[in-house]
Formats: structure tokens, sequence, C-alpha cells
């Protein structure tokens, strides 16, 4: 059952890297996230009774679950209410050009969580929004509707004022 772990770690570490990257914003803090996942996966690997082929969701699912917990023990990043929705329809400075792809960590460390795991999710992780929707434990309209909210912000931030 070791050798199992030490497996699932050489699959999906870079994977799980990446998007916990995505999620706290931070290499250290991606790093962190990753290995308490792994730590994790090792003290419960009996509890994966479906077998090898969910190892990636549930990985994901750990991972999630430890962002969230550093979300609640870290008081300086408290998630953004949702009812603060005028906040997120202001674009901030616009810029003379498109930023490119590097230019979106910064951003997607401003984007409030509820909106940066789905899109992490669809984008990185490549789920769909059934997928998002077992995952997160939420109705798939809600999917829908975060996904197209967090684009919405996204674009708000990347696009000058007045270009489509």
């Amino acid at each position: 059952m070791e050798q199992l772990v030490k497996t699932w770690v050489e699959e999906h570490s870079e994977f799980l890297f990446k998007m916990a990257y995505r999620l706290a914003g931070s290499g250290a803090d991606a790093e962190d996230l990753v290995q308490q996942t792994f730590l994790k996966v090792q003290q419960n690997r009996h509890s994966l009774a479906s077998g090898p082929q969910e190892i990636r969701p549930w990985l994901i699912r750990v991972l999630r679950n430890e962002w969230l917990q550093q979300l609640r023990k870290d008081r300086k990043k408290v998630p953004w209410p949702l009812h603060l929705e005028h906040d997120l329809a202001e674009p901030d400075e616009p810029s003379d050009s498109v930023p490119v792809f590097g230019d979106i960590q910064p951003l997607l460390n401003r984007m409030p969580p509820d909106f940066r795991e789905p899109l992490v999710l669809h984008y990185l992780a490549g789920m769909g929004y059934r997928e998002i929707s077992e995952q997160l434990d939420l109705p798939m309209g809600t999917v829908m509707s975060r996904l197209a909210r967090a684009r919405s912000w996204l674009k708000n931030r990347l696009l000058p004022q007045g270009s489509d």
C-alpha cells in the first residue's frame, strides 16, 4: 500500500501543485497544500473504496479541503462575501494592452474563492459542470452561475474598457 501512495505522488503531484498554486496564489503555499494533501491521503488511503480510477477526484477533494482549512486559519485571506456584487462589476484601471497569461495569477489571488474554485476546476482540472457540482457539493446551476460570474470578473479586469 505504501508503494501505491508513492505512485500517486509521482503521477499526480505536478497537477496538484498547479491546482494548489492557482487556488493559493503562491508557490510556498501550494507546496504546503500538496504536502498536506498527500499526508492526508497516506493517513486515509484505506478509505478509497472505489478503486484507483477515482484517485484524482479524491486528491482534488482533499486538496480543496486543505485549502479551505488554510483560508479559515489565515484571517488575511478571508473570502469576500458574495453580497458584495457591486465590487465585482467594477473594472480595475484600464491598461493599454491585454495582459499575457502570466498576469492572471494576481487576479486569481484577488478573485473571491467561491468563483476561483469552479474556474480552476473547470480550466485546470478539465472538469465538466456535473463533476464540479459533485466535487463542490453544489447544484449544477450554481456551478454554471459561478463560472459565468468568474469569467465576467476576469474579463472586466483583463480587457480595456470599451473592448470586447
